[in-house]
């Protein structure tokens, strides 16, 4: 079985969803992120703190399939970065 994962990373949580190929949900989480770092818009968060919280995302998505369907996640295909008004 081929799933898909998206993420979305926020001021204020890291949210991620997971679904089979029909378009199905089978996994998501949501990972809460203290901003630490106020900037001129708002408050902040630093590469290592989205670093992290996507990786307890994708980790607890996994998990959640693996639970279910006992399927390892094998590879990532595909990655897209769309960063609105900042520089990556």
């Amino acid at each position: 079985m081929e799933y898909v994962i998206g993420i979305d990373i926020g001021t204020q949580s890291t949210k991620a969803l997971m679904v089979d190929t029909s378009g199905a949900i089978v996994a998501q989480h949501l990972e809460r992120l203290i901003p630490i770092r106020p900037g001129r818009s708002g408050p902040h968060n630093g590469p290592d703190v989205w670093r992290d919280a996507v990786t307890e995302c994708i980790a607890a998505c996994a998990a959640k399939v693996r639970e279910k369907d006992r399927y390892l996640i094998a590879a990532v295909r595909q990655c897209g970065v769309d960063a609105e008004g900042a520089r990556i």
